[in-house]
């Protein structure tokens, strides 16, 4: 515990002049042993030279240099400017000018050092991988045709302490019920994220994009992804957006047979009616634009399914900065179950998938997949304690059955359909 003021003013302190401290720190005998003993001591005087090459922008100019930036004796700085040479521009600093930031994800793993959530790479998928495939009712090859079938739930988790374990309890056994393949989340803040990772199901089947909520504070946006469904050595990207409320697009890049490629993306627009011009603004960056409203960050070209909270419905004003090329989840799957309003009587959770009307066309541009929407459900409509009135959320969940492939505009079954949402419902 923390010392109170009146311990605090009875505790001793020790002052020494700075002759003494000197003294101390710079050529004073060291105790045996350590590792300044084995570095043999240590004179502030005697720095060795050093030449750091260094990238930086051009100054006065567009572009970048690389220069060679010296210490001397003494730790003297010296700047070699005749080593300038123009280079291209790093990957690292063009994504932080433009708002990305690059992320790696995480999935649990038990080692003799101890378990762990450490960052996914290629022997960690694929010894995953198979796990995944044998324990899971998921969608690997469920359609036709070279098709394959992913399971989405996008929810909005709410961040609010009313009964948040029972809410969460019951937010990773609807995620279970539905089988997803992704699983994207708003409003998650830390104290949620320990709950999803101590989950026995996430740690055997699911990477997180964020194992340490170094992106929710105070909450984000998360994803758990199937870790057969996640490349080796992936990253996931984090895009800024204009907004007063830190709201990002997190996307996500999903591998599946065939060297065939889904991105996803899943965002919290800002809250408020007031905020309606700054949702524009985060739409034109994600979705595309006029020039004048679409930002740097922009990344409509690379993306195949946008999900999360909207905070507007299509009955709204920002419904028109939506392009044609997109769809509404909703308004094109073969199967909808559920009234569609997410909260109160407003559909503001969504899932737009880029698509011709009628849910199939091309996936992304240079992309030969196609996507269709099979089936969507809301989800998240029980109480989570009998008589409380509280759901898992202040909002309702939506669970999609989408097909990738060649043949993906083929329909679903009434039985099909009614099979992927029931359990999830």
């Amino acid at each position: 515990r923390r010392a109170t003021p009146g311990e605090m003013a009875t505790l001793p302190v020790v002052v020494e002049d700075e002759a003494a401290l000197d003294r101390r720190s710079v050529g004073a005998p060291r105790p045996a042993g350590g590792l300044m003993a084995a570095l043999g001591g240590f004179d502030r005087g005697v720095l060795r030279p050093t030449a750091t090459k260094v990238t930086r922008r051009r100054a006065g100019a567009d572009g970048y240099e690389s220069v060679v930036e010296r210490r001397g004796d003494g730790g003297r700085f010296v700047e070699q400017k005749d080593s300038a040479v123009e280079v291209g521009a790093p990957a690292h600093l063009v994504a932080m000018e433009a708002g990305v930031s690059r992320l790696v994800p995480r999935r649990w793993r038990a080692t003799p050092a101890g378990d762990a959530w450490e960052p996914l790479a290629a022997s960690a998928r694929d010894d995953a991988a198979a796990s995944s495939a044998s324990t899971s009712g998921g969608a690997r090859g469920a359609g036709g045709g070279g098709s394959e079938r992913i399971r989405l739930v996008t929810y909005n988790c709410w961040f609010a302490d009313v009964l948040f374990e029972e809410r969460a309890a019951a937010l990773l056994a609807l995620v279970a019920a539905a089988d997803a393949d992704v699983v994207a989340l708003q409003e998650v803040t830390p104290r949620l994220l320990e709950i999803i990772k101590r989950d026995e199901r996430v740690r055997a089947g699911y990477a997180l994009t964020d194992a340490t909520s170094a992106t929710l504070a105070p909450y984000g946006v998360l994803m758990m992804v199937r870790l057969s469904l996640l490349p080796p050595a992936t990253e996931v990207a984090l895009h800024a957006l204009p907004s007063s409320m830190a709201r990002r697009l997190l996307v996500a890049e999903l591998r599946l047979r065939g060297e065939r490629s889904v991105r996803i993306g899943t965002v919290h627009l800002e809250s408020m009616d007031c905020n309606a011009k700054t949702r524009v603004q985060q739409l034109a960056c994600i979705f595309g634009g006029d020039a004048d409203a679409a930002s740097e960050t922009s990344v409509r070209a690379s993306l195949d399914i946008v999900c999360g909270d909207f905070n507007f419905d299509d009955t709204e004003a920002e419904e028109a900065a939506l392009p044609e090329q997109w769809s509404d989840a909703w308004r094109v799957a073969d199967i909808v179950t559920g009234a569609g309003a997410t909260v109160g009587s407003r559909r503001i959770d969504r899932v737009m998938v880029r698509a011709h009307a009628g849910g199939a066309g091309p996936a992304r541009d240079g992309s030969d997949a196609t996507l269709h929407v099979n089936s969507i459900a809301t989800i998240g409509h029980d109480e989570v304690v009998e008589g409380s009135g509280v759901r898992p959320s202040d909002h309702l969940g939506l669970s999609v059955v989408l097909t990738v492939g060649a043949s993906a505009g083929s329909t679903t079954s009434a039985a099909e359909a009614a099979g992927a949402v029931s359990s999830a419902s």
